[in-house]
């Protein structure tokens, strides 16, 4: 008999037959397993969603047990269908399993080739460029919309992240108005919009009843064979950039603070450039502070076991996801002073970092042998377009709103978007229009 046989499930819900507690979840399940852990005053839970088993921990210690002591493990990916067709038939490096010898190739080339040092240095014009030309097309708005005008964030910011991305892997911008035109362009777009739909669905009923998976219920399977090309690109950045922007506007003296610390480093007659970044510690704790409380993904991508094992005490059955509430940990008031509050100041006092560290307190880029592997791309991007955001442009709310009223909803999904989209009044600050 295995050590695992004996023991007992981790505490949770009383799944009803067959379905589980698929309808006791709601709209957020991020929010509902964390109020399963306080219930059942357990860091581990276990819940049944159709025919699968679900095992969600919530604290630094047991995810470091799953992402680094025991990763060899549980590092598998479980089967799904998103990754089946987003990952290209799970030949993806983040869906692939971590046995496989293709898989640690291109784990590999990543940390060789792709993401090093020298790598990112050669690129650094590239996403100057595109962060410039941003700042342009809102300071462009100002012919028209005198000294203060109205932005919609997301759409500047998304375009941005996704002209450096297709410009990387493809050579070729997709986004803004001089891209708008042609049947290739328009087609990535659609693409783009698909990815964000189906992403935002954060339960495919295939993947939680395996024998109606071939009848596609919600179509997503249909949808995904009409395209003819595949989304290689993220908009974490531009959901994590939205929050932080909303945050600042929200807290006029700490957006006071970092464009002081920006103004002291790079001054008003230049733009913000990479090599600035180390230099500016509040930018990069405000940056920490806003993957803390507004985690682009609440879970990590979901583990696997596929034999029966054990975890702090519990039974593990076979098949089992495993999932990491991040965005718990990120909230829990025993790991955080004033949780729920934005305070960047909290990470110019300790060295927790991204990845590498031992906390395992911030984990928004994983970590083990399932950490992302494009995280040393993500630390430079989005900082610098956050930086040349609140460095060009002063900001508010919209007019006739106080700052304290923006609204900070979640849109339910894997991906923790805004549900209102962020927009904002700015005014351009520094002393000459920059090229």
């Amino acid at each position: 008999m295995s050590k695992s046989a004996s023991l007992p499930l981790p505490p949770g819900p009383r799944p009803w037959p067959i379905i589980g507690s698929m309808f006791q979840m709601g709209k957020f399940s991020h929010r509902y397993f964390a109020q399963l852990a306080k219930k059942y005053g357990s860091p581990i839970v276990h819940v049944r969603l159709g025919y699968t088993s679900w095992i969600v921990v919530h604290t630094p210690e047991i995810a470091m047990e799953i992402l680094k002591t025991r990763d060899v493990e549980f590092a598998y990916r479980p089967p799904s269908v998103l990754s089946e067709h987003f990952g290209f038939g799970y030949q993806s490096i983040a869906t692939r399993q971590h046995t496989d010898a293709t898989w640690r190739h291109l784990r590999k080339l990543c940390a060789t080739s792709i993401f090093t040092t020298s790598s990112l240095r050669h690129s650094a014009a590239l996403r100057q460029e595109e962060t410039a030309s941003m700042i342009s097309t809102i300071r462009s708005t100002a012919i028209n919309g005198g000294s203060t005008f109205a932005i919609k964030t997301r759409t500047v910011i998304s375009e941005t992240n996704m002209n450096i991305l297709s410009r990387l892997l493809f050579g070729k911008k997709y986004f803004g108005e001089a891209q708008s035109y042609g049947p290739e362009a328009a087609a990535f777009r659609t693409i783009l919009e698909q990815v964000k739909k189906e992403i935002g669905n954060s339960i495919h009923i295939g993947d939680l009843f395996p024998m109606l998976r071939r009848l596609d219920p919600q179509g997503t399977e249909r949808n995904l064979r009409d395209q003819d090309m595949m989304l290689a690109g993220s908009d974490t950045g531009t959901i994590s950039l939205e929050w932080a922007l909303s945050e600042l506007i929200r807290h006029p003296h700490q957006l006071s603070r970092v464009q002081e610390e920006i103004d002291n480093v790079v001054g008003q007659n230049r733009l913000v450039q990479e090599s600035d970044l180390p230099y500016l510690p509040y930018l990069n704790a405000i940056f920490k502070e806003t993957l803390r409380l507004h985690p682009p993904a609440p879970f990590l991508i979901p583990h696997y076991s596929p034999v029966a094992s054990h975890l702090e005490g519990y039974k593990v059955l076979a098949g089992s996801n495993m999932i990491v509430n991040a965005w718990a940990i990120g909230r829990d008031p025993t790991l955080w002073t004033n949780p729920e509050e934005f305070n960047p100041e909290r990470f110019l006092e300790t060295d927790i970092e991204f990845v590498g560290g031992k906390q395992f307190q911030l984990l928004p880029f994983s970590s083990g042998r399932r950490q992302c592997p494009g995280y040393p791309l993500a630390t430079i991007q989005n900082p610098l377009i956050l930086a040349s955001l609140i460095h060009s442009f002063n900001w508010g709310p919209p007019a006739g709103q106080r700052s304290e009223d923006i609204n900070m909803d979640e849109s339910m999904g894997l991906s923790l978007y805004k549900a209102i989209p962020l927009e904002a009044t700015v005014s351009y600050r520094l002393i000459k229009f920059l090229e």
